[in-house]
């Protein structure tokens, strides 16, 4: 019964990281269209920040699924 636990806990952390995902990819897009709408020299810092945000939530899917 625990081990049936463990999977069911183990694979909505894999479901919400999945989707905390999908929210990084669409912050992406919304930054990448903000910096066509919007012309700044700080638009590139924001592109690298949103880059390296999606980046890491993919690592941590990845991390939830060999780990746990």
């Amino acid at each position: 019964m625990a081990d049936i636990m463990f999977l069911f806990v183990k694979w909505m952390f894999v479901v919400g990281l999945v989707m905390y995902t999908a929210f990084a990819i669409v912050m992406v897009r919304q930054v990448v269209a903000m910096s066509e709408a919007v012309e700044c020299e700080v638009n590139i810092i924001f592109k690298i920040l949103s880059w390296i945000h999606l980046a890491m939530s993919i690592l941590l899917v990845f991390a939830a699924v060999t780990v746990l």
